[in-house]
């Protein structure tokens, strides 16, 4: 079957500009506006009423126009970046006193660190994807990164009992000390401001301020948190 003209004519596009598009000032978003969903929409793809969910663990149903057949396919938007997650756990631990007091409270600040720096630089830092769960957006990947980093020695958790009628309270605690250098300067700067700003607040009130955000406000139950809508919160950058 021959490629239609809309792929063609993408892969000449690109083949014209290909040292413009490799530089560094061609970032994820254009590329996905500009060729990616162009060409899935070429393909058939009814992108425009689905939200594409997590490359690493979901495949998306699509409907190609005109058929009643569907389409099961992967779909890579994120890479998980394992060193730089672990180490954004060890910072945020390190820098309060050496350990985060509740999952939820991680999870919650994992989402600014990634949420914030998408916003700012069209990236996120540990590639993760977030779902909307009823206690605000949870990273997917958070379980299996922090029982690696157990078994590794590199984190300890503990159950700590804080009110009866409670479930216990995990207390993530830092073994060794975080590797900066896996980390870029922006990166850093994001990391220690996300510290100063919502470090001090407990997993309630993180939760609450994440439930105000257009990110999760515009998820549907269980379902990815786009990045997509980071660009509607308006943060305040200017303390970078």
């Amino acid at each position: 079957m021959a490629a239609p003209a809309k792929v063609l004519e993408l892969i000449e596009r690109f083949e014209n500009n290909r040292e413009a598009y490799k530089s560094g000032h061609y970032n994820e978003t254009q590329i996905r506006r500009e060729f990616i969903d162009p060409l899935f929409k070429a393909l058939g793809w009814d992108i425009d009423n689905h939200i594409l969910l997590s490359p690493r663990r979901q495949r998306n149903t699509s409907r190609f126009a005109g058929t009643n057949s569907s389409l099961l396919l992967p779909f890579i938007l994120m890479t998980l970046h394992k060193r730089k997650y672990q180490n954004a756990v060890l910072y945020l631990c390190k820098e309060l006193e050496g350990e985060v007091r509740g999952k939820k409270k991680l999870a919650k600040l994992l989402y600014f660190v990634d949420f914030d720096y998408y916003e700012k630089y069209q990236k996120s830092i540990t590639g993760d994807m977030y779902k909307a769960l009823p206690m605000g957006p949870v990273p997917s990947a958070l379980a299996e990164i922090t029982d690696e980093m157990m078994r590794k020695k590199m984190l300890s958790i503990r159950q700590v009992q804080e009110r009866p009628d409670f479930h216990p309270t995990e207390v993530f605690r830092c073994i060794v000390s975080p590797d900066l250098s896996v980390f870029t300067a922006d990166e850093k700067q994001m990391l220690a401001r996300i510290v100063r700003r919502y470090g001090h607040l407990t997993g309630k009130q993180l939760q609450d301020l994440t439930h105000a955000e257009a990110p999760y406000a515009s998820s549907k139950p269980n379902q990815e948190v786009s990045y997509e809508f980071s660009y509607y919160r308006g943060t305040d950058f200017s303390d970078l």
